[in-house]
């Protein structure tokens, strides 16, 4: 993707919906690397050593999956470590894969230790204690894992600990690499105190070890909390024009909807569903227009059902609700924006033919039922951010005729044929797609409540930045939608 379509993508990705919650798996603390950024999982309290870890995704420095941490060169004095967020620590195995790369010296190893509290250190850590110590020398395999138990005096006795993973030798010239980190026993960091132990559950009627105070569904084990975007009182709004590939009128209210998303964590930070509340304000279309949108890179089979949409005909859908003969989960959430009006004619573009209230539904998305997860495993909420939030419309009931927004790639089930005809220049297989030569749009995603043109209004007459903002790949005039000086004209706006 050209540097110009990532600038454009990532205004379109203007918010993500939630800070990633902690890994945890089967009652264990998990650092897979898989988030693919060392400031994620510092933000969920894991602790790497100042310069001293990296993110690496180059294919013979991955140890399993797509991401590892790599360690620098060892024959740094520096001390190398990192540590765990702090747990309730239960019986079993830690366990790690390592390797020691390229030149590993005459011996390279690694430590480690539990850290207990101490409540007068600012950083709320004790002394460390070492429970395990082992070096490694030359030859051996490439991957070394290695598993070791928590010793029993700490295993379920309530307190809060973190473990640490110390590397030791400074004599080598190669990396260390590190994967599959899983250390038995439950999350107990505040993130929102500095990451901070967090202070034993007095109220809690559901068991699930969130505080009543803090937790937004008390008497659901299986619900903790609700995170909003953009926010749990406000909307963001979705504009498309339908004569794509062609220019047509350029108004941007052949369909306008209104929308919220909560993702629902539960106490592990897993996502157990996704509650979105759409309102369907305007249709300034003689089109039969439905509406959809994908959720990118995440299983299907991690959809446990869908509910909330209304489709009459001529569309199928696999058992969980998600639609058919698609690779990535597709939701239809309705497919005649006309079957909530009385009327087959314009919705709310006209000011001279009256107002009609905005029809709202709502589309929930189980991921986890009853505490069940499905044969797709979990997701988490980085998996589910704005950007891989995938909208878009079917015109006329012509299920091959999808409008995307800008560099968004069509589903599976879109006419390919479309594709630079009329004024599109997309190209899907560089990423390129929904846009004209000079970068104009056909939809748009703006993390706000904003107004939209009136009839016949070329939204470049109501919004004047919108067009050196598109043309520009996103990088002038970024608050193109905001009602400053000299941005809006007013009168071409609904």
């Amino acid at each position: 993707m050209s540097v110009t379509a990532m600038k454009m993508k990532n205004l379109i990705a203007v918010f993500v919906f939630a800070l990633s919650l902690q890994s945890v798996s089967a009652q264990n603390v998990v650092l897979d690397f898989e988030s693919g950024r060392i400031d994620t999982d510092a933000a969920n309290c894991w602790i790497f050593a100042d310069r001293s870890f990296y993110y690496t995704n180059k294919g013979a420095e991955v140890i399993s999956g797509r991401w590892s941490g790599k360690s620098i060169k060892l024959d740094n004095p520096a001390d190398i470590y990192l540590k765990s967020p702090w747990m309730l620590v239960s019986s079993g195995d830690v366990t790690l894969k390592i390797d020691f790369s390229k030149d590993p010296g005459p011996s390279s190893g690694i430590e480690l230790l539990y850290i207990p509290v101490n409540e007068s250190a600012a950083d709320k850590e004790g002394t460390p204690v070492s429970f395990y110590t082992e070096m490694f020398h030359p030859p051996f395999d490439r991957v070394i894992s290695v598993s070791t138990p928590l010793p029993s005096a700490i295993a379920g006795n309530g307190d809060s600990y973190r473990i640490m993973i110390n590397l030791l030798g400074r004599d080598s010239k190669g990396n260390a690499y590190f994967d599959d980190i899983s250390i038995p026993g439950t999350y107990n960091s505040d993130p929102s105190k500095g990451c901070t132990p967090k202070a034993p559950v007095s109220n809690d009627q559901d068991g699930d070890g969130v505080e009543d105070a803090y937790d937004d569904y008390p008497s659901d084990a299986n619900l903790a909390y609700n995170n909003y975007f953009p926010s749990a009182t406000t909307f963001g709004t979705l504009m498309f024009e339908d004569n794509w590939p062609l220019r047509g009128d350029y108004d941007f209210n052949d369909l306008v909807l209104g929308y919220r998303i909560n993702t629902v964590t539960n106490a592990s930070g897993k996502v157990a569903e996704q509650v979105y509340t759409f309102e369907i304000r305007a249709i300034g279309a003689n089109y039969h227009n439905g509406f959809g949108f994908q959720l990118m890179n995440i299983p299907s089979a991690s959809i446990v059902s869908v509910s909330g949409n209304n489709v009459s005909g001529g569309y199928s859908f696999a058992s969980n609700g998600l639609e058919a003969g698609q690779s990535q989960p597709t939701i239809i959430v309705f497919d005649d924006a006309f079957r909530f009006f009385a009327t087959n004619g314009m919705v709310n573009t006209n000011p001279s033919q009256g107002y009609i209230t905005p029809h709202t539904m709502v589309v929930k998305i189980t991921f986890i039922q009853n505490g069940v997860i499905p044969s797709g495993g979990t997701v988490t909420p980085d998996q589910l951010t704005i950007g891989n939030f995938n909208p878009f419309i079917v015109i006329d009931a012509v299920r091959g005729h999808e409008v995307h927004l800008p560099w968004f790639s069509p589903t599976d089930l879109a006419d390919a044929s479309l594709f630079g005809t009329g004024e599109d220049v997309s190209d899907p297989g560089s990423g390129r797609c929904y846009i004209t030569k000079n970068n104009l749009p056909w939809s748009l995603n703006v993390p706000v409540d904003i107004t939209y043109p009136k009839e016949y209004k070329e939204i470049t007459l109501g919004y004047l930045k919108f067009e050196p903002w598109a043309i520009s790949g996103g990088s002038s005039y970024p608050d193109w939608y905001l009602d400053l000086g000299g941005y809006r004209d007013n009168d071409n706006l609904y």
